[in-house]
């Protein structure tokens, strides 16, 4: 053991780890602390110091033509080196080889599979290998049509790489620092004097048993390396083309198209939407249609995939074990062991319009967008990497308008020298911004796109081995949690809505369970763009500063946040959008749960407001500068 303990708690009385004689007072924490009786204690083998960097080196060449006094070239291009977050203190970043797992295992070796540079060092300190260098072109174009520079076209398209986000590869460290954590068991206690003779528990059996189905020995906790082979750095294609024309009152009309394709971005990681698909780098995943195949060990075909260890007709023990379905199930049981990969990828394409004025006592900026950003944003299907995974991403917005407004008064000159005091200098503004819905589907729990479906047991005969609902190993045979059993939808759920209602549940259904151990129904498949209500807001201001004397000031200014008062209509909770269903369990048939503890009678339906009925905020502001 080592000094990197921690004491929680001196709360209770419970028997001692090592005299077996319960000690301390239960309910006198203070008496327990005089005492040294501790109840809470952790450990770990050591604390190191996460110290990651990476490094860019890039020069660029770049020059401009005026091909003519119409048309201007651009052309360019960096070269650059992109390198990997690597380990500074020289450990290095975990790596997964699946073809050592076995013989690391049988050597007990801890973490079967993963090495890093300083225990093997023909594995560099990154763990990915590096390109040296990476050419990235850029090129521009600006073409006046009619030689007025009333008309400007402009256009371009580059090339743009950058290093993922540190989140996105820490883990790998960690695997590699092997930090061992130890906790006192439950239910214990060990006296501060006690404390430096604590052991770790000592593994007994090297296989996952029915005991211990998670695995055996040489496993410390959780595990997470790179792809060894993965040169993948992400990159960005960017393009647009744009149109501007000034019009009289010195405005300007600005049309354009603009889009962007990414790529090679981390499997596990949270450049994407923010969370990783995290079992989709899962490397120990049961093959769908596995759990209804004999079991690779015994041979014996389990009739419950809910349990495989026991049979549901008898109650007796199969011999079956869920670890046996695992393809690294030897060593890790139903643990993940991940390698991230560089396999995800997202794009953008929008159309842009606005019409600008910037001089004179009136200036406005209106702007509008019509735009789609896809991506592998969606958690569906951790054995592939598209297929019920891209799809529209949470920061989506089809339609947005965006309006900012300023009036000023200058020198009032009507209505005398009442008109000229009272109303001069004043400044008006104002910000109005209205967006479309982002996606239902992307912006449901941890972007699962399956509207939370749970089935639950109804008219079951018998408790052996049998739980109280259906997962995906009845529907697909595979115990595999990332793979979600998603609704399918017979008619347009967006189609005869009520006000505040966003989604029909008539036009939801459960799946088929297919039965004699065969795979059952798919569905998230041709769903429409279900979104949530828009965004609709509208500020206003009106200020005057009056000059005193030299530089003293003074300015008034009264603000009126969504002056309209508009409380925009939301889902209360989840449960607005969360589908329950009960499966009969002689038949298999599946039917809308609408009891109590069940689907929602107003499933579908924005039953609150933002701040209602206090969306309108007033200040009332007075500044003096000097």
């Amino acid at each position: 053991m080592s000094p990197n303990g921690i004491i929680n708690s001196f709360s209770g009385k419970n028997p001692n780890i090592f005299t077996g004689i319960s000690t301390g007072s239960p309910n006198n924490p203070d008496a327990n602390f005089v005492i040294g009786n501790v109840s809470s204690y952790t450990e770990s083998n050591s604390a190191p110091v996460s110290d990651m960097a990476y490094q860019n080196t890039a020069f660029y060449i770049d020059d401009s033509w005026k091909v003519n006094r119409k048309l201007s070239v651009e052309l360019g291009a960096r070269i650059e080196h992109v390198g990997h977050w690597y380990d500074r203190q020289g450990t290095g970043m975990a790596v997964f080889l699946p073809g050592r797992v076995f013989s690391d295992y049988y050597s007990g070796k801890a973490d079967p599979g993963y090495y890093w540079h300083s225990i093997d060092p023909s594995i560099p300190l990154s763990g990915q290998p590096n390109r040296l260098a990476f050419v990235s072109p850029r090129f521009g174009v600006s073409y006046d049509p009619f030689g007025t520079g009333k008309t400007v076209v402009r256009g371009g398209w580059g090339v743009y790489r950058f290093s993922g986000q540190y989140n996105d590869y820490a883990a790998a460290l960690t695997t590699a620092q092997n930090v061992v954590n130890y906790s006192l068991p439950g239910q214990k206690t060990v006296q501060l004097s006690q404390i430096a003779n604590l052991k770790p528990p000592v593994c007994t059996s090297p296989f996952p048993t029915e005991a211990n189905p998670q695995g055996g020995c040489g496993i410390s906790g959780s595990q997470n390396g790179l792809d060894a082979s993965d040169y993948g750095v992400p990159i960005t294609y960017a393009w647009n083309l744009t149109i501007d024309h000034r019009f009289k009152w010195n405005t300007l009309l600005d049309v354009a198209y603009v889009g962007n394709t990414s790529s090679q971005i981390l499997d596990n990681g949270e450049t994407i939407q923010g969370s990783g698909f995290a079992e989709l780098a899962n490397q120990n995943k049961v093959p769908i249609g596995a759990l209804f195949l004999p079991d690779p060990i015994t041979g014996i075909t389990s009739t419950n995939p809910e349990n495989v260890a026991v049979n549901p007709t008898t109650g007796a023990p199969t011999g079956n074990q869920l670890a046996d379905y695992h393809p690294y199930g030897y060593a890790y049981g139903t643990n993940a062991p991940h390698m991230s990969q560089s396999n995800q990828y997202s794009n953008y394409n929008g159309f842009q319009a606005a019409y600008i004025k910037e001089t004179g006592r009136l200036n406005f900026d209106f702007n509008f967008t019509w735009s789609k950003t896809l991506g592998t944003v969606l958690q569906a299907n951790p054995f592939v990497v598209r297929e019920g995974n891209y799809g529209i991403a949470s920061i989506d917005r089809p339609f947005v308008f965006n309006a900012t407004y300023l009036y000023q008064t200058g020198e009032f000159t009507h209505w005398g020298t009442i008109g000229h005091v009272l109303l001069s200098g004043w400044t008006i503004s104002g910000i109005s911004t209205w967006q479309a819905g982002g996606s239902l589907l992307a912006l449901l729990g941890n972007s699962v796109p399956n509207y939370g479906l749970s089935e639950s047991y109804s008219n079951n005969p018998t408790t052996n081995g049998v739980g109280s609902g259906v997962s995906q190993a009845t529907y697909y045979g595979t115990d595999e949690s990332g793979l979600a059993i998603q609704p399918v939808l017979t008619c347009n759920p967006n189609k005869g809505l009520a006000k505040y209602q966003r989604l029909q549940v008539g036009c939801f259904a459960a799946p088929t369970i297919a039965g004699n151990n065969e795979i059952g129904e798919f569905g998230g498949k041709a769903y429409p763009r279900m979104s949530m209500g828009s965004y609709f807001d509208n500020d206003l201001a009106l200020y005057r500063t009056i000059h005193i004397h030299n530089t003293q000031n003074v300015q008034f200014r009264f603000s009126m946040f969504d002056w309209m008062n508009h409380a925009l209509p939301e889902f209360s909770s989840a449960n607005q959008v969360t589908l329950r269903y009960l499966v009969d369990y002689p038949s298999k048939a599946v039917t809308l749960n609408t009891g109590t503890g069940g689907t929602s009678p107003t499933f579908g339906y924005m039953d609150t407001k933002t701040a209602y009925p206090y969306a309108r905020i007033l200040e009332l502001g007075l500044k003096y500068t000097f």
